[in-house]
């Protein structure tokens, strides 16, 4: 599709440019639409096109001072279906069509235009527009006038229902408009099966009156991706506070007034590289998008990290003597600036480290017994439950993963550094399998009108392979003392897991919070813990782990009764 594209933008350019060596101007198609309307809408399509469909082939600046001074209008085309196939600008004297830029791609309006804009050009809402006109200089007189005397503070509402809620009492009275006019319910329907946000401000300072809202405007969350002065309502922005409390009950009104319910979403900048300094995952990651100029694209993601501590076993990061140092590659699709990521590949070794705290060792001596290769992997799906209500509210995407530890190597008597006899435990080998769910939690319902992110809820398969040994100071070799040493399956304990997790990457706060409970049914011992994450502005936070082994006389002689541990997080954006 992009390769058809280019040829018909090609193939385009040089007709216009023909036309014009043999004409002196480039002339219109006869069944073309000249748009002749105020700058300020010339002006945002033209930003919004130099935003996501930017050309090197003409001067922005210079076009934009044209724009602004009313020298250019709209060219807009249209099929026999009202659907705009050609995008572009004219000379508002000569009615000459300006070569470039021009959009022709379909996928390249859609993003640029948005629902709204979109919209007013395919319904000719662009004409002369009374109502709009006194409408915008009343709105314009409200900015200079608040804005001279106030500092504004807002926020952003994401609750669906409640966003519904707001949006069918407001249509009932006509409020809901789009440049000045009533939009059919055909367009209130659409708009609503997107991820729409409330976007609120409300007056602040010592006078009358600032208690009350002072602009409420439904957006497209992929509008929160671009420059505040480029975003395109959904509706005609509301000014007035006593409509909104006219139109809506008290309750409504006090619930969409009220900042500390709602979180203050902000849009995030999603950074090609990072640096991310945590003592048990620390990583390094370097980000390429492809060439799209869509909203729509994948980002491949390439990095170098370390692992401190294998959760799931559970060995925390301070009670293990091994470090992994790898590569990952992974895959993310990004739509309309939300990431997601959709496949992952790691691959590292493991090796020996001293322990820097050993004030809490297990019961019995644990060592790192040689060289190993570490593997990871993720693949995830969006599960086709639209349309099945109850399976919908369970899960809406499934990741699996698996990892798994390989030991290449058996370190002779004199790498341990012993003297003495010495019993001890080494981790060998593991694996582990892990199918994990999402379910928006805001569908769940767990805190009305309160963004919690994704509920998770996992189960995993560990198999772990962790012998017992015998140091002895005249033996050529270390002893296993296995009895099924020689039994490369039932030399592993098996271990079967769930979790149930919130998290969100999204807001001021981002979090990963899960509780677990690990279950040995050879040994006959458990372990419930729980972990936390929290980072500020993904920039600074810390991450918090805990785990509990009961009955503790099953517990095996490298396992603690207990695990805590505790890491600040920092996060280099760059």
């Amino acid at each position: 599709m992009k390769r058809q594209a280019i040829i018909f933008i090609t193939i385009f350019t040089f007709y216009l440019c023909s036309s014009f060596a043999q004409t002196g101007s480039a002339q219109l198609n006869s069944d073309a639409v000249i748009v002749d309307q105020d700058p300020s809408l010339v002006l945002l399509v033209f930003e919004r096109m130099n935003n996501t469909a930017p050309s090197k082939n003409y001067d922005a600046e210079s076009l934009r001072k044209r724009i602004i001074n009313g020298e250019v209008i709209l060219f807009v085309e249209k099929d026999s279906k009202d659907n705009i196939v050609t995008l572009g600008f004219t000379d508002k004297t000569t009615q000459n069509l300006i070569s470039d830029p021009v959009i022709t791609d379909d996928g390249d309006i859609k993003n640029t235009l948005g629902t709204a804009l979109e919209y007013i050009l395919k319904n000719d809402y662009y004409a002369d527009d009374k109502v709009f006109e006194e409408a915008s200089k009343i709105n314009q007189k409200l900015t200079k006038k608040i804005s001279a005397t106030n500092d504004k503070d807002y926020w952003v509402i994401g609750d669906a229902d409640f966003i519904a809620e707001v949006a069918q009492k407001l249509e009932s009275q006509n409020i809901l408009r789009l440049r000045g006019r009533i939009v059919p319910s055909d367009y209130i329907s659409d708009v609503m099966d997107l991820d729409v946000l409330i976007y609120v401000k409300k007056r602040s300072g010592n006078f009358v009156g600032n208690e009350h809202i002072e602009r409420l405007a439904f957006y497209d969350k992929s509008e929160f991706d671009l420059d505040e002065e480029i975003r395109m309502p959904l509706f005609d922005e509301i000014w007035s506070y006593t409509q909104l409390q006219d139109e809506l009950n008290e309750e409504t009104y006090s619930t969409l007034a009220n900042r500390d319910q709602w979180e203050i979403i902000v849009p995030r900048t999603n950074y090609s590289n990072n640096i991310r300094i945590a003592a048990f995952d620390p990583e390094i990651r370097f980000a390429f998008k492809n060439d799209s100029q869509n909203l729509t694209y994948t980002k491949n993601v390439y990095s170098a990290f370390g692992k401190w501590g294998y959760d799931n076993i559970p060995i925390f990061g301070y009670y293990s003597n091994e470090l992994v140092m790898g590569v990952r590659y992974y895959v993310y699709d990004v739509n309309k600036g939300v990431e997601k990521e959709s496949f992952r590949i790691g691959a590292g070794v493991s090796f020996g480290v001293d322990r820097p705290f050993t004030t809490i060792n297990p019961p019995e001596n644990f060592f790192n017994s040689g060289v190993g290769v570490y593997l990871e992997g993720m693949l995830s799906w969006e599960l086709p439950f639209d349309n099945i209500a109850v399976l919908d509210e369970i899960a809406d995407d499934l990741d699996f993963g698996f990892s798994g530890k390989f030991s290449t190597e058996f370190k002779k008597p004199g790498d341990y550094n012993l003297n003495d006899s010495t019993y001890f435990y080494a981790l060998r080998n593991f694996a582990n399998l892990e199918l994990k769910f999402y379910t928006k939690a805001t569908d769940l319902k767990l805190v009305p009108s309160l963004n919690l992110g994704d509920l998770t809820w996992s189960i995993g398969w560990n198999p772990i392979d962790i012998p017992k040994y015998l140091f002895a100071p005249r033996k050529s070799d270390i002893i296993d003392l296995n009895p099924n040493a020689t039994n490369n399956f039932k030399r592993f304990d098996y271990i079967w897991y769930a979790k149930l997790g919130l998290e969100k990457s999204t807001g001021i706060l981002q979090h990963k919070f899960e509780i677990f409970f690990d279950w040995n049914a050879h040994r006959k011992y458990e372990y419930l813990g729980a972990s936390l994450e929290m980072m500020y502005y993904d920039l600074a936070g810390f991450q918090i782990k805990a785990a509990i082994g009961i009955p503790e006389k099953n517990l095996q002689g490298w396992s603690n009764d207990y695990y805590l541990v505790i890491s600040p997080i920092l996060k280099l954006n760059f």
